[in-house]
């Protein structure tokens, strides 16, 4: 049997019906994705404060101060290297150079 209220509702109602239901419906999700793109953003790296990166700042600075000590291209200073004795870092070098520097050649 026909429905009744299908008849007497024209298609003008069901189309304005249909187009709350859609518009609810885009509202909701134009909403929820706001919501989360704010929440995906506040989470990114790109957009922390510079106070929760203390720990890259210190480490970019040590590792910076030991690429300045000079070991005359014979040799490196690492951070977990040997340390002289007010701190500093030393540098390691190669197996026929010698001295603070590296700078000594040593032959046999």
């Amino acid at each position: 049997m026909i429905d009744k209220t299908l008849m007497n509702k024209g298609l003008g109602d069901m189309a304005a019906e249909g187009g709350r239901k859609h518009s609810s419906l885009l509202l909701c999700s134009l909403s929820l994705n706001l919501i989360l793109a704010s929440l995906f953003l506040r989470a990114s790296p790109f957009f922390r404060r510079d106070e929760e990166l203390t720990w890259s700042r210190e480490a970019a600075a040590e590792a910076e101060a030991a690429a300045t000590v000079s070991c005359s291209g014979h040799g490196r200073a690492f951070l977990d290297g040997d340390l002289s004795e007010d701190g500093s870092l030393v540098c390691d070098c190669n197996s026929c150079y010698a001295g603070t520097d590296c700078s000594e050649f040593l032959s046999d």
